[in-house]
């Protein structure tokens, strides 16, 4: 039987597209809300670009059928999208929402509210009002699979050999994306040899190069090497990378891309992205120019930055001096979120920093700016969410990584069915690296293992 969602504010502002994601049901939006984004469709920031996204497309619907605000038809499967008008007293929106939901009860469908507030949530069950959370990219791939992706296989001591006489074996598989990296065990029970480490291209596994290190660091762990070895590979130009604090995310993804563009001048500069999310209370306007005011948002980056070229450098005061020469030579840069927007970037190796605090429409933003001859490293903790819209399955970082990771996977699958397409295999630029291990002291390992992490 087919049901009647009733949006929330959140679930538009989240994703102004939201919609279009219930399939051939019916959509309610009510009153209430159109009000309340017509109050946030002023603010400067991406609640305000998602409420006047959210007003254009209801805007453009309503263009399409004669203005009405109806029964506005959403797609080929039948859904519908009506604008409804509250009839109760005036109320807070919340209220009004769990009040609309309780009498709303068209052709006896089934009614629920769809909400990402845990507080309405809870206040809508206390009024016996169905309820759930906005699920689209909670579908597909779970944060415990992308966590523990880069996983093992086992080969024959004569596999194994042959991987690598022959530079690469083959081993077709749907299951794995392009680029996927991978350790390989011996199936000799007897056989303690450390993992091999390789990655899956083309329908062969490649060993890895096991020696990479740059700006005077080397991987610490094989998850380590995978990340290393995908920043510098030159036909990957996307990588995700999840992992939690202390895992050396930011410090390998920042040494690759100084030695890319110092060393090798493959990109004229590095870019490093990152939302303006405090910890713990604001401190208000920080005074000085722009450059000024956002730079102490950016002092993680230059304590990971300060340790990179330490260990080339062996010296603290010459690496001082190169951090300034650097900066001044305008070789590094640092962006907030805000002013991605518009941009078409070239030549750059792009750091996207903390992306679990980005809503998926932000991460989309900057993902689009590159153009040909650019790479991007996207890197985050889901478990350190700290923007109060979002959490550790509700964010760009993990709503980013798992579209890729399933648009990869259909790639790969109709690849190996042998199945033709006239469309551009896209997925070839993309891997996805989890890292587990906490190598930043032993303090942090402690710390995360006390707290679950």
């Amino acid at each position: 039987m087919k049901k009647t969602f009733i949006l929330d504010t959140n679930v538009l502002l989240y994703d102004p597209k939201a919609i279009y994601s219930f399939e051939d049901n019916e959509v309610i939006i009510p009153i209430p809300v159109i009000r309340e984004l017509d109050h946030k469709k002023s603010r400067s920031d991406e609640v305000g670009a998602n409420a006047r996204a959210v007003i254009r497309e209801l805007q453009k619907l309503r263009g399409e059928n004669g203005r009405r605000i109806k029964d506005l038809p959403l797609n080929v499967q039948g859904g519908k999208l009506s604008i409804v008008k509250y009839t109760g007293s005036e109320k807070e929106t919340d209220p009004a929402l769990i009040d609309f939901a309780k009498n709303y009860s068209p052709n006896s469908r089934e009614v629920i509210l769809v909400t990402n507030d845990q507080v309405l949530q809870i206040l809508a069950e206390d009024e016996n009002v169905k309820n759930q959370d906005f699920l689209t990219d909670k579908k597909g791939v779970s944060l415990e699979d992308l966590l523990g992706r880069s996983g093992e296989i086992t080969l024959s001591p004569e596999d194994i050999s042959s991987l690598y006489q022959s530079e690469g074996l083959a081993y077709p598989c749907q299951d794995l994306i392009e680029n996927q990296y991978l350790m390989v065990r011996s199936s000799d029970a007897l056989s303690q040899e450390e993992p091999n480490l390789v990655k899956y291209r083309g329908g062969k596994l490649i060993p890895l190069n096991g020696k990479n290190a740059v700006q005077g660091i080397r991987p610490k762990n094989p998850q380590q090497a995978f990340l290393l070895d995908a920043c510098l590979d030159e036909q990957i130009q996307l990588v995700s990378v999840l992992g939690k604090a202390g895992t050396g995310k930011t410090l390998l993804a920042l040494a690759a891309g100084l030695y890319q563009t110092v060393d090798r001048q493959k990109y004229d500069r590095v870019i490093v992205v990152r939302p303006m999310v405090s910890v713990g209370k604001e401190m208000g306007y920080l005074p000085g120019e722009v450059e000024e005011k956002i730079l102490p948002w950016y002092d993680s980056v230059f304590d990971t930055w300060a340790v990179a070229v330490e260990k080339e450098t062996k010296k603290s005061e010459k690496s001082q001096k190169r951090i300034q020469d650097l900066l001044d030579l305008k070789i590094l840069e640092f962006q907030p979120v805000t002013f991605m927007r518009g941009r078409s970037i070239p030549r750059t190796y792009i750091i996207v920093d903390e992306a679990q605090n980005l809503t998926p429409h932000e991460l989309q933003t900057v993902l689009t700016r590159p153009r040909e001859g650019c790479k991007i490293i996207v890197t985050g903790d889901p478990y350190q969410v700290d923007e109060p819209s979002l959490d550790e399955t509700r964010n760009g970082l993990v709503n980013g990584t798992k579209r890729l990771i399933s648009y990869s996977l259909e790639e790969s699958k109709r690849r190996a069915s042998g199945e033709r397409s006239s469309e551009e295999i896209l997925s070839d630029i993309f891997t996805y690296v989890p890292l587990k291990i906490t190598e930043r002291s032993k303090m942090a390992r402690l710390v995360a293992a006390a707290w679950g992490n």
